[in-house]
């Protein structure tokens, strides 16, 4: 088994990282009618894109108000 110089075999998501797809992927389905898989599935840029458009809209609205 190989190694790298880093010490791990795997280059992979870190927990850390998951987490933060979770949060997001959580707070679009409180807020949208895309289910986890669709969400999931999404390409990173995709889902990054509507998150920062959701979060967008909930600024302007309160903005307003």
């Amino acid at each position: 088994k190989e190694v790298s110089l880093l010490g791990s075999a795997f280059f992979g998501l870190t927990p850390e990282y998951m987490e933060q797809v979770y949060q997001q992927i959580f707070l679009m389905i409180m807020k949208t009618n895309f289910t986890f898989l669709e969400l999931y599935s999404f390409p990173i840029y995709l889902r990054d894109w509507f998150s920062e458009r959701l979060v967008k809209y909930y600024e302007e609205i309160n903005k307003s108000d």
